[in-house]
């Protein structure tokens, strides 16, 4: 009954193509928070197959253990096995790239991790948490 819209109801909010047709790959990290469940409904009554992959997903299609760089490794394979091998070739370089510059031996006026260390220094606290460990936080 009121659900059977749903698809045109959040066409305004998502690219259509990516709502109604084809397989939909969600992934899922850590900072979800249940975010993905709705997308999947979402998805699914729109047809569209859904493959969900990650590390705290209910029944995930592939589960990815929890890691820094595990989430972003499966990207790249997914990017290669979708034939987008050639952007996930090019985000590598930039990675490359960015991580050549942030070494500790590169002189801190072009370094962009010392550049923003100094001009953190002394002026902001900063605290980077998740919303599941917030209560932990004083």
């Amino acid at each position: 009954g009121e659900n059977s819209d749903l698809p045109n109801v959040m066409r305004p909010w998502f690219d259509a193509p990516v709502v109604t047709t084809g397989t939909q790959v969600l992934m899922s990290t850590a900072f979800d928070f249940g975010e993905l469940g709705p997308l999947r409904i979402t998805s699914e009554m729109s047809q569209a197959e859904v493959v969900t992959l990650g590390a705290r997903v209910h029944e995930p299609d592939l589960h990815i253990p929890a890691g820094p760089l595990s989430l972003y490794t499966a990207s790249c394979y997914l990017g290669f096995a979708t034939g987008q091998g050639e952007q996930v070739a090019r985000i590598e370089s930039l990675l490359r790239t960015i991580a050549d510059r942030c070494r500790s031996d590169t002189p801190t006026e072009i370094n962009p991790a010392k550049t923003l260390a100094w001009t953190l220094w002394n002026r902001v606290p900063l605290v980077v948490a998740n919303r599941a460990n917030r209560s932990t936080i004083r």
